[in-house]
């Protein structure tokens, strides 16, 4: 029994990391750029990515919490 709790902890903790890992995939970017769209998902680390290119509203900068928070949880392709 011991053994199994061990283990489960172990795996809860090692998902946590990755987790958190996958949101913070430049963390020390501070600001990013989103098009300001309910339709975007990706966010930007320049506000001249080709990415931006396709946006037909305002293009802003926030902080890269407030992009996930609006739904922009990925980086744009063209930035990888």
């Amino acid at each position: 029994m011991k053994k199994i709790r061990s283990v489960l902890v172990f795996l809860i903790c090692v998902t946590a990391l990755i987790s958190a890992d996958q949101i913070q995939t430049h963390p020390e970017q501070s600001s990013v750029y989103i098009c300001d769209s309910t339709g975007a998902t990706k966010y930007h680390l320049t506000s001249n990515c080709r990415g931006l290119n396709a946006c037909d509203h305002k293009v802003i900068k926030v902080t890269k919490q407030e992009a996930y928070n609006k739904g922009k949880k990925e980086l744009c392709g063209w930035e990888d």
